[in-house]
Parts: structure tokens; C-alpha cells; sequence
């Protein structure tokens, strides 16, 4: 009998962005839809729900490092980042159907910026340090011309409104204007004179007509330039510059420059003398600015994973949605609940209603990584594990912090699990140990350390079944599973021994079954009573596997 063929997930709702990359956001010309990515994945949005994902576009095999749409956004395009020596991709979208129009694959390691020529016919993009080319293409992809670029970094490449054969690119020695002669099939450069002044330019704007371009520097001032003549104009502000660099640039539908820095400053500039006529402070670095002609407002991102919908004129702003920034390093389910989902990412733990993606409650500890997180039972306690060593329990409706379990483990906590009667707590660290806590509402104690584990234990699960009691399993760094008796003796029953570190395990709800993944990049299926492999699969296409869970039927993993 023939295995069924594994197909890949396609996600059909998503929380986050990426706010770390430039113009990462940007907003459809309509005014309704916003674009964005994170990961691969392409993520379609309307402002007048914006918690809810339209549409995800999963083409890309790659993590995606800039994104464009064209003046009239018939097309946006996409251009990702791989590893040093690896091809990137860069994909050109149809927005009317959502579908992929074409896949090219250029440029090496990373593809900076992309820009669409203003009549829409032809795509360029710029390649990384380790690239430097500048290439034009056809719709079709079909290239046009390419060349390679002097001097160092490039950080951004901004196409002319109205001329389509010409493009403003800048970095961090040079900044000019590209020619493209369609004809000799060449690209010719004119570099912008800015006199005496030396300046990394970071992003940049230009404005309707071609005349002139406004550029945000790494100083943390604004470059008034001329495009028709390419000579500096005039700068703001000129005594204290923006801290953090000017990190993004837009105009404003009045025609004024909008800013924002790397410490979250946001301004507006009266383009007709440069002076400042308001500001305001947002939680995070600003790296999108995004307006919409037929709407007052912009889109505003940041690196915090902070989405703001802001008033052109007077920069008030509503928080519209809200994401981790920093990489996720648990999410659990409470019992019974799948509309509520709790994550752990760097010093931050937050529960989401899954229903609307709308954050719910955000716990903070300053200067501490929580590494692993559960529910108990009862609902009552979000249990978490800390890169302090320390065990803390907070509750799920006010954040208030319950108990904390000084020097649970020396070094990172790495699992946290809580039996069904909420009467014990199972942990294991970095110090190879799993440890067994008794938890009352006045203490927690600690009822036996159990070692048996070479290396850092890396995953913990627990079962209860009326033949064992309570059984827990953990995976270590030694490659071993052991199973523990975590009901009366504190023994181990078992240990499975795996060929290389085990990132996760996974126990059947029925006991007699575990599944682990880790770095000899396979899934394999152990007969616990026996301690065998059962079966083997190849199910990591070629990667380390770094975490796993399993359904409480026991169907699917």
C-alpha cells in the first residue's frame, strides 16, 4: 500500500511581520491593502481589519529581505536573503490574482532593494556586498542589463516617478543617479554632489515631477538634493540630528517630508524651508513609512513589531497590530482552549485571542530570556522557564506575577511541564538535570533532582495514564530518552538511545509510543516498552528538526 504524499502547510492566519528590513510595509495604492512578509511568506492585510490575514503567498524558499509594489500596484515584487554563495530569489506578483507571475534567481547572498520602472515595463535590483550588480529586467524576466556597482554597501534603490529609464540608488559612500539606456542595453551612473558633506545615506524618497529627492543619513539628518542638477540643496535639522540615524522617509500627501529614526522618532519637516513642525515617539526603530494618496493616513512600522495607523498632519497614531520581534521560543495551548495561545519570545511572554490575532495580555521581565512556557490544567498559572535559571508562574488573566523558583537550575531553564492535578512541576536545564517540584499555594519544593542525562536536557513531555501514574520524558544534547516514574519512586523505566541531540519529544497519550526529532535530521517513532526504533522517516528535508508536538488524540503529530 502507497504512503500518502505529505503536503506542505500553508498558513491561513498570521500574527507578526518582518519589521527589521526597510520599507518592509508598504501600502497598496488603493489605500485598503497593506503588504508584508516574515520568513518567506508574503502576508496580504486590509486596513479595515487588519488583524486578519486576506491572503499568505508561500512561493519562496528563501527568507524575504525587500519587497516593492509598482505606481499602480498591478505588480509588487519580492527579493529574499540566503547564505553566503547561495542564489536569491526574486519573485514578481500579480496583485489583482495573488499569484506568482514569475521566479528569477540572481544575485548572490542577499538582494537589497528592488524598484519597478515608473511605466511599469521593467523590474531592477541591486545586490549585496558579496554581489554588487545592478540588473534590469523585463516583467517576463527577461534581463535587460546589468552592471556592477563601485564602491561599498548599498542600502537602497529608489525609482524616478516619472522617467522610467532612471533610478536613484545611495549607500555607504555614494550616492547618484542611474541611467538605464535600454537601446546599448547599459547602465550609465551621475553621482549627487553633496560639497563638503560626507554622509552614509540610509533610505530616500523622490518626489513627484523628479525634481528633487529627499535622503535620510545614519548622521540623522535629511539631504535636500536636486535630481535634475544632482547638487545638494539643503539639510535639516541643523543642530541636533536625530539619534539613531534617520531610518525611513516619505511625503506626506500635503507634499511635506515625514521621518522617522532609530530610536523612534517620528517628525514631520515643511518641505518648502526644512523646519520641523511636530514629532512624536514610537516604541521602536521606524524602518516603514507608507502613504496612501487617497487616505490621510500612513502606515508606520517598526523593528519592535509594532504597526501604528498615523494622521499625515498630525501624526496621531493608533496601535493596529502587534508581533514578537525577537525569535519565538515556545507557545503553548491552554487545556481545552485552542482559542487562546500563550508565546515565549526573549523577555517577553504574551497571550493571543486566535480568533482575531488580537494580543490580549503582555508579560514583561526585564533582562531575561524566557525560554519555555506552559499552562496548567486548571488554567490558572502560565508557567515559564528563564534563561536566568529561575522558574516563574504568572496568571493568565492579570500578568501578576504568582511565585518564582530561585536557582531551579544552573543555567537556562529549557522545559517546564505541570502534572494534571497541578500538584508538581517537571523541569530540566542546561545542568543535564530534570527536577521534580512540589507546588502548594504557599511553597515549592523541590522533591528530587534526577540525573541520568550526559549533556543539557532539551525537551521535556509528560503523560498520565491510570496503569503508570504521571511519566515524564525528556530528550537530551547525549542524544538519550529517558522515562522517568515521576509518581512515587523517581527511577527511570526506560532510555532510548538516539543517534545525535534530541530537540523534542513526543509521547502518545497512550504511553506505549515517542516520537523525537533533533539533529540527525530525522523523525523517528520508538516503541517505549521495547526501546527500539520502530520506524524511521526522513521528514526534516535535510535540516535539523527543533521542536515538535504531538494532537491529544494521538493522530497527528
Amino acid at each position: 500500500m502507497d504512503e500518502p504524499v505529505a503536503e506542505t502547510l500553508i498558513p491561513k492566519f498570521v500574527i507578526g511581520f518582518n519589521g527589521k528590513i526597510n520599507d518592509g510595509v508598504i501600502c497598496h495604492p488603493d489605500g485598503e491593502h497593506v503588504i508584508s512578509c516574515l520568513g518567506r511568506f508574503v502576508i496580504i492585510r486590509t486596513l479595515s481589519n487588519f488583524k486578519l490575514t486576506k491572503k499568505v503567498l508561500s512561493d519562496h524558499t528563501q527568507n524575504i529581505n525587500c519587497i516593492t509594489i509598482s505606481n499602480s500596484g498591478r505588480y509588487f515584487a519580492t527579493a529574499t536573503k540566503t547564505h553566503e554563495g547561495f542564489t536569491c530569489e526574486i519573485c514578481v506578483w500579480d496583485f489583482a490574482e495573488l499569484k506568482l507571475l514569475k521566479l528569477i534567481k540572481y544575485h548572490t547572498e542577499a538582494v537589497v532593494d528592488i524598484a519597478f520602472s515608473a511605466d511599469e515595463t521593467s523590474l531592477v535590483t541591486v545586490g549585496g556586498e558579496c554581489d554588487m550588480s545592478l540588473v534590469a529586467w523585463e516583467i517576463d524576466g527577461t534581463p535587460i542589463a546589468r552592471t556592477k556597482i563601485p564602491g561599498r554597501k548599498v542600502n537602497f534603490l529608489k525609482a524616478f516617478t516619472g522617467d522610467s529609464d532612471s533610478f536613484l540608488m545611495g549607500g555607504a559612500t555614494r550616492l547618484g543617479v542611474w541611467k538605464l539606456d535600454r537601446i546599448k542595453k547599459i547602465f550609465s551612473e551621475n553621482l549627487v554632489s553633496l560639497g563638503s558633506l560626507r554622509r552614509n545615506a540610509t533610505c530616500a524618497v523622490v518626489c513627484e515631477g523628479d525634481e528633487d529627492a529627499f535622503i535620510g543619513t545614519a548622521s540623522g539628518d535629511v539631504l535636500h538634493v536636486s535630481l535634475s542638477s544632482r547638487l545638494f540643496k539643503n539639510s535639516a535639522p541643523k543642530k541636533k540630528l536625530l539619534s539613531g540615524g534617520v531610518t525611513a522617509v516619505s511625503i506626506t500627501k500635503r507634499g511635506d517630508i515625514i521621518l522617522g529614526s532609530g530610536r523612534g522618532k517620528m517628525g514631520i519637516l515643511r518641505r518648502r524651508n526644512m523646519t520641523a513642525v511636530r514629532s512624536l515617539d514610537l516604541h521602536g526603530a521606524i524602518t516603514s513609512l507608507s502613504t496612501t494618496f487617497s487616505h490621510d493616513h500612513m502606515i508606520v512600522a517598526t523593528n519592535t513589531g509594532c504597526i501604528y495607523l498615523t494622521d499625515q498632519d498630525t501624526l496621531d497614531s493608533d496601535l493596529i497590530h502587534t508581533a514578537h520581534s525577537d525569535p519565538i521560543n515556545a507557545v503553548a495551548f491552554p487545556k481545552g482552549h485552542s482559542g487562546i495561545l500563550v508565546s515565549a519570545s526573549g523577555h517577553e511572554i504574551r497571550l493571543w485571542d486566535m480568533e482575531v490575532g488580537e494580543e490580549k495580555l503582555r508579560i514583561n521581565v526585564a533582562e531575561v530570556t524566557f525560554s519555555c512556557v506552559c499552562v496548567s490544567d486548571d488554567g490558572k498559572q502560565v508557567i515559564s522557564g528563564c534563561s536566568d535559571g529561575k522558574i516563574r508562574a504568572f496568571g493568565p488573566r492579570s500578568g501578576r506575577l504568582l511565585y518564582v523558583i530561585d536557582n531551579a537550575h544552573r543555567g537556562n531553564v529549557t522545559a517546564v511541564k505541570m502534572t494534571y492535578d497541578c500538584s508538581h512541576i517537571i523541569s530540566s536545564g542546561e545542568d543535564s538535570l530534570v527536577n521534580v517540584w512540589r507546588v502548594t499555594p504557599q511553597s515549592r519544593t523541590l522533591v528530587r533532582s534526577l540525573p541520568g542525562h550526559a549533556g543539557a536536557v532539551r525537551s521535556l513531555a509528560i503523560i498520565h495514564t491510570p496503569e503508570a501514574g504521571t511519566e515524564a520524558y525528556s530528550g537530551g544534547a547525549d542524544g538519550n530518552i529517558i522515562a522517568w516514574d515521576v509518581t512515587s519512586k523517581f527511577i527511570y523505566t526506560q532510555q532510548l538511545h538516539g543517534r545525535g541531540s534530541v530537540a523534542s519529544v513526543m509521547v502518545h497519550p497512550e504511553g506505549y509510543q515517542c516520537v523525537s526529532v533533533g539533529a540527525d535530521k530525522r523523525v523517528v517513532w520508538w516503541d517505549i516498552g521495547q526501546g527500539d526504533e520502530v520506524r524511521v522517516l526522513d521528514g526534516t528535508e535535510g535540516a535539523e528538526g527543533t521542536c515538535g508536538a504531538i494532537s491529544h488524540s494521538g493522530e497527528w503529530f
